[in-house]
C-alpha cells in the first residue's frame, strides 16, 4: 500500500510537469510509455498502467488509472491496483507535502513472498522510506483487498480478503486507522507508531450483532532473518465473546474466551487462556493453553476444571433454554478446525458426582467432532468410554462405545432417577456389567456392531440394528444374537419394547445355550429362532425351545400378507412355569396374572396362529390341550405384545388341585370355568367370568375391569352354592358347626389407590351378610 501511495504521488508530479511542458489537451493513452518509465525511477520497481488514463488538474489533481502493475519480480512484493482514482489537496502539494484527501481503489492484491521459514520477503529500509515519505490519507477505500502470500519454491498460496476497506492516516508512519469486513464480519483497527524497538501497538476490534465479537491488544515487529526476509513477531492479549451481551441472542451457547498470546509469522501460542460458558449465568469455567495455526487454520485448546457444576448451569435460565432449543451445530461456521482437549476433575449431573472426564477431538470448521476419546467416571465407579465421529447435521454418533461397571445397581438407580426406564436398566441390578459396541446412531435410527455384553454370567453378542418409521414407510428391526448362561426368571419383562416394534418389519435370529430358568436350574437349555416379518405377513422358520428346566417348544409356519397360513406347533412341559416365564417376558405381560395351579402343573397345547379375519393385523392364538391338572381351550387376539380379547375354558375333574388342598373332601368335585375377555378402551381389559367350582356357580353381573397397572378396579361377581363350607375351610376357618353352609353372594370390586376393596352382600347359612 505504501509503494501505491508513493506510485500516486510520482504519478501526480509526473503529470504535473507534463502538463506544464505540453498543451492543455493531452492524450494521456499516448503518454503511457512516459508515465510508466516515470513511476519506475520514482519508485525502483517496474511499473506498468493498463486501460485509461485521466487527469483533472482544477480545482484539485485528480487522477483516474484503469489498473496499475507495482514490481514483476516474483520473489519480491507486487501490487495489482484496478480502478484507481486519487485526489490530491492542492494547497499542501505547492508546499511539497502529499494529502490524499478521496482514494478509491475498485480491487487492490498485494502479493508478498514467503521463504520456507514464513519470513516475507520485504524490502529491508521499509521503515526508513515510511518516516521520509510526507504523505497523509484522509479517504482511502479500497471495494476489493487481497494479501496473498505465496511460496515460491513450492507455488503454495495462502490469501485474506478484505471488503470495504477504509483507511486514515496523517503519515504513512502512523497511526492508522483501518475498517473494513472480511468473512462477513465487520472489524476496526487502529495502531501507533513505531517504538524504538520498532514495535507497532495495534488494537482490533470486531463481530458484534450477529457475530461474535473479538478484541486484541497487541505490539508488532518485524524479526529479520537469515533468509533475506523478516518475520513478523507479535505479543499481547486475545478476548472472543459469543453471544449476549455483545452479540445478539441466538441458537448457540454463549461463552467467552480469552488470554494472552505471543505469535511468531503464522504460529500463536496462547496462555493463561480463560473459557467461561454462559458469562451471564451459572457459568462453567475451563482455564489452559492454547495455539492457532495461521497458516493451515488449526487452532487448539488444552483447558482443565477441577469442578463443574453441570446441575445448576442446566437449571439456570440459559441453561433451560439450552435444553428447550437442542444442542447447538457444533463447529458449524468455525473460521478453523479445532482441537480440543479437555480434563475435569469432577462433576454434578443428575445429581450425582461424575469423576476424571477427559475428552480429546477436533471440531471441524463446516460441523462435527472427530472424537478420539470420551472417557468418565460415573455413579458406582461406572466408566463410560466414547469415540468416533459425531455429525452435526443432522446429528449423528459413529463410533466404538464401552461400558463397564462393577456394581450397577447405582448405575440404574441414576437412570431411572433421570427418567430413563426399560429393560435395559431393569438389568442393572447390582450385576456386573461390561458392554463394548460399534454405535452409529442418529435421530431416526441406531446400529449395533460387534456387540459383547456381559451381565453377570450371562454373555450376549451380535449385531442390530432399528430404524424409525417415516411417513409412508414402516420401520425396521433386524438382529442377529447369540447368547449363554440366561437366566430366564432374571429377565425383565421385555413385552413393552418389543410392543413398541408393533408397526415395524422384524428379521431375527436368535442362537442360546446354557439357558435356565431360576438359579437352580440345570443350565442346559436351548434356545433357536428364526423369524421375519413384512407388514401383515410372519415369517417363522423355527422357534425351538429345548430342556428349559425340562420343558420344550416348537413352532414354524407361515402368515402371508393376505392373511393366509398360519404358525403351528407344541408346547410341552413337566413344569408349566418356564415356558410361561419366557412367554411373560417376550409376548403378553397378562401372563404373570396366571394363577399358582397353571404354573405348577404340566402342561401339553397344541398351539395354532393365523389372522383374525384374514388380513387383519390382530393376531389369532389357538391353544388346545392340557394344563392345570385338567383341559385348556384358549383363543386369544392380540396385537403386538397387547392383548385385544379373547375366551378360554378350563376344567379340572378335582377342584382341589386348582387350590392345591387334595385334602378337602368337598373340593374334590368337577370344575368348569368359562372366561372371555375384550377392551373397552386402550387401557381397560374387561373380563367375564361364568362356571361351577365344586358346586360353587361363579357369575360376573358386571365385567371385572383390570388397568394397565394389572389391578382389577371395578365389577361385580356373584357366587352361590348348596355348602360353603369346603371353601370356608379352604379359607383358613378351623371349626365349622355341622350341617351344610348354603351361600348367595355378590361382591362388588373397588380400588382405592393401590388397595382394592369388595363390598360382600348376601347370605351365608340364612345369616344376612353386609359390608
Amino acid at each position: 500500500m505504501r509503494d501505491l501511495l508513493t506510485a500516486l504521488a510520482g504519478a501526480v508530479i509526473l503529470v504535473l510537469v507534463a502538463a506544464l511542458a505540453v498543451p492543455p489537451v493531452i492524450d494521456w493513452q499516448a503518454q503511457r510509455a512516459l508515465v510508466d518509465r516515470g513511476l519506475t525511477r520514482s519508485l525502483g520497481v517496474p511499473a506498468r498502467t493498463d486501460g485509461r488514463i485521466e487527469v483533472r488538474l482544477l480545482p484539485s489533481p485528480r487522477l483516474r488509472i484503469d489498473r496499475l502493475h507495482l514490481g514483476a519480480d516474483p520473489a519480491r512484493p507486487t501490487l495489482d491496483a484496478r480502478f484507481v482514482k486519487a485526489e490530491i489537496a492542492l494547497t499542501p502539494l505547492l508546499k511539497g507535502e502529499f494529502r490524499f484527501t478521496e482514494t478509491r481503489i475498485g480491487r487492490a492484491e498485494i502479493k508478498l513472498p514467503v521463504v520456507a521459514s514464513e519470513a516475507l520477503r520485504i524490502p529491508p529500509d521499509l521503515g526508513e522510506a515510511l518516516r521520509a515519505r510526507d504523505f497523509a490519507i484522509e479517504d482511502l477505500h479500497v471495494q476489493q483487498f487481497l494479501v496473498t502470500t505465496q511460496v515460491p519454491a513450492t507455488g503454495r498460496t495462502d490469501q485474506l480478503y478484505v471488503q470495504d476497506l477504509h483507511l486514515q492516516t496523517p503519515a504513512l508512519v502512523g497511526p492508522w486507522r483501518v475498517e473494513g469486513t472480511s468473512g462477513g464480519v465487520p472489524f476496526r483497527a487502529v495502531s501507533g507508531t513505531p517504538g524504538a524497538d520498532g514495535r507497532l501497538a495495534v488494537k482490533i476490534a470486531g463481530g458484534g450483532d450477529a457475530h461474535p465479537r473479538f478484541e486484541a491488544d497487541a505490539r508488532l515487529g518485524l524479526v529479520p532473518t537469515e533468509s533475506d526476509g523478516a518475520v513478523i513477531e507479535s505479543e499481547g492479549s486475545a478476548r472472543l465473546v459469543v453471544g449476549p451481551p455483545t452479540q445478539a441472542a441466538g441458537p448457540y451457547l454463549p461463552f467467552s474466551l480469552g488470554g494472552s498470546f505471543k505469535a511468531r509469522g503464522t504460529q500463536v501460542r496462547f496462555e493463561g487462556v480463560e473459557l467461561a460458558i454462559d458469562p451471564g449465568g451459572r457459568a462453567l469455567r475451563l482455564g489452559g493453553t492454547g495455539r492457532l495455526d495461521l497458516r493451515q487454520w488449526r487452532a487448539g485448546l488444552t483447558l482443565e476444571a477441577r469442578r463443574l457444576d453441570l446441575d445448576a448451569f442446566l437449571t439456570s435460565p440459559e441453561g433451560q433454554n439450552l435444553i428447550g432449543r437442542g444442542l447447538p451445530g457444533a463447529g458449524a461456521g468455525l473460521p478453523a478446525m479445532l482441537d480440543l482437549d479437555l480434563s475435569v476433575g469432577g462433576a454434578v449431573l443428575g445429581g450425582e458426582e461424575w469423576s476424571n472426564l477427559a475428552l480429546a477431538g477436533t471440531v471441524e470448521r463446516a460441523g462435527g467432532l472427530l472424537l478420539r476419546r470420551l472417557t468418565a467416571t460415573g455413579p458406582g465407579d461406572a466408566t463410560l468410554t466414547v469415540s468416533g465421529q459425531v455429525e452435526a447435521a443432522p446429528l449423528r454418533l459413529t463410533g466404538p462405545v464401552a461400558l463397564v461397571a462393577a456394581d450397577s445397581d447405582p448405575l440404574g438407580r441414576y437412570l431411572r432417577r433421570l427418567g430413563v426406564e426399560g429393560p435395559l436398566t431393569a438389568l442393572l441390578d447390582g450385576r456386573r456389567v461390561e458392554a463394548a459396541a460399534d454405535l452409529a446412531a442418529a435421530a431416526s435410527s441406531l446400529s449395533v456392531r460387534n456387540l459383547r455384553l456381559a451381565l453377570g454370567a450371562a454373555r450376549v453378542t451380535g449385531n442390530a440394528r432399528y430404524t424409525a418409521a417415516e411417513a409412508g414407510a414402516r420401520g425396521r428391526f433386524d438382529a442377529q444374537i447369540r447368547a449363554s448362561g440366561i437366566d430366564i426368571a432374571a429377565l425383565p419383562p421385555l413385552g413393552t419394547t418389543l410392543g413398541s416394534l408393533r408397526d415395524h418389519d422384524l428379521a431375527l435370529t436368535l442362537e442360546a445355550k446354557d439357558v435356565r430358568y431360576g438359579p437352580a436350574g440345570s443350565g442346559n437349555g436351548t434356545i433357536a429362532a428364526s423369524i421375519q416379518s413384512d407388514g401383515s405377513s410372519l415369517v417363522v422358520d423355527s422357534l425351538d425351545v429345548t430342556d428349559l428346566a425340562g420343558a420344550s417348544a416348537k413352532l414354524s409356519g407361515r402368515i402371508g400378507a393376505d392373511g393366509t397360513g398360519r404358525v403351528s406347533g407344541r408346547l410341552k412341559a413337566p413344569v408349566a412355569a418356564p415356558l410361561l416365564g419366557l412367554l411373560e417376558r417376550v409376548w403378553v405381560g397378562e401372563i404373570r396374572l396366571l394363577p399358582a395351579f397353571l404354573r405348577e402343573a404340566p402342561l401339553d397345547l397344541a398351539v395354532t396362529l393365523d389372522r383374525e379375519g384374514g388380513a387383519s393385523d390382530a393376531l389369532r392364538s389357538q391353544i388346545k390341550g392340557s394344563a392345570g391338572g385338567g383341559t385348556l381351550d384358549l383363543t386369544l387376539a392380540s396385537r403386538g405384545t397387547r392383548i385385544e380379547g379373547g375366551t378360554a375354558t378350563l376344567t379340572a375333574p378335582r377342584a382341589g388341585l386348582w387350590f392345591g388342598r387334595t385334602d378337602i373332601s368337598g373340593l374334590q368335585q368337577p370344575a368348569e370355568l368359562h372366561l372371555s375377555a375384550e377392551r373397552p378402551d386402550a387401557d381397560t381389559l374387561a373380563l367375564a367370568v361364568n362356571g361351577t367350582l365344586a358346586g360353587l356357580k361363579l357369575a360376573t353381573a358386571r365385567p371385572i375391569l383390570v388397568g394397565s397397572d394389572a389391578l382389577p378396579g371395578a365389577g361385580e361377581i356373584r357366587a352361590a352354592t348348596a355348602d360353603l363350607a369346603p371353601f370356608l375351610t379352604l379359607a383358613g376357618a378351623a371349626r365349622l358347626a355341622p350341617g351344610v353352609w348354603p351361600a348367595d353372594l355378590t361382591f362388588v370390586l373397588a380400588k382405592d389407590g393401590s388397595d382394592i376393596a369388595a363390598d360382600t352382600t348376601g347370605t351365608v347359612a340364612g345369616a344376612a351378610l353386609g359390608g
